[in-house]
């Protein structure tokens, strides 16, 4: 079973407050960074023992958190590459522990380039968070472990903000990507809508290319993203 809940922070509307998953012991804490996350670092065992976060700021000073838990377990650290790489997604698993009901038994942390995890242990109820924006910051409650995590995310853009962006686009966000660790890195972005999408696949996708219009009607095609093999469809 997976859980989603989630309320928007009246207070800021630059972000909204999700979760928390897990339980009520502990003490309430948050961690908003002034900056982007750089690494996290995660002690896990049976259970998630705690969590604690670096930071660097605009002027490149690097800022650490508290630990928020106890002691105990494993560490594992994760590097992110801010600000080409930033969290976008977090899911685990809550359960009981002995006498205590409900606390945080597995985390994975996804951002828009990697996967890690999953920690700790995968036995109880999955929870996940949507991807629809960024993660910023994180909340929850711990003492000797942690037992109940939320995250601080960006508020979305609304559907008609999506729909109306003008053609010259001002920002974008990198997603993804999904798959192997194999091959070359490839991107394609193209100056203008794209207008078809050339798909080579078989027992697998084999390769992928593009076609885009501009401004001044000129169609541009992209490079083959991928080998020569499999039947082709156009989008």
């Amino acid at each position: 079973m997976f859980v989603f809940w989630s309320h928007e922070v009246s207070s800021n509307q630059a972000y909204r407050e999700v979760g928390p998953w897990g339980g009520l012991g502990g003490i309430t804490w948050n961690y908003m960074p002034k900056g982007g996350i750089v690494e996290i670092i995660i002690s896990h065992g049976e259970i998630i023992d705690s969590l604690s976060f670096k930071s660097v700021c605009a002027n490149k000073v690097a800022e650490s958190s508290s630990n928020y838990g106890g002691q105990g377990g494993s560490k594992t650290h994760i590097s992110i590459d801010w600000p080409k790489e930033y969290l976008i997604s977090i899911s685990g698993t809550i359960g009981k522990f002995y006498t205590v009901e409900s606390c945080v038994k597995s985390l994975m942390f996804y951002t828009n380039w990697h996967i890690h995890g999953p920690f700790g242990s995968s036995k109880g109820s999955h929870f996940r968070l949507p991807v629809e924006n960024r993660v910023i910051g994180f909340h929850g409650r711990a003492c000797q472990f942690l037992d109940a995590i939320g995250v601080y995310q960006m508020a979305a853009t609304s559907i008609e903000e999506q729909f109306m962006t003008p053609k010259v686009y001002q920002s974008s966000i990198e997603v993804g990507p999904r798959g192997g660790l194999g091959g070359t890195r490839w991107c394609y972005m193209p100056k203008a809508e794209i207008v078809e999408i050339i798909s080579n696949h078989g027992g697998i996708i084999d390769p992928l290319s593009f076609k885009n219009v501009c401004a001044n009607n000129v169609a541009e095609s992209s490079s083959n993203s991928g080998g020569k093999g499999g039947n082709k469809t156009q989008v």
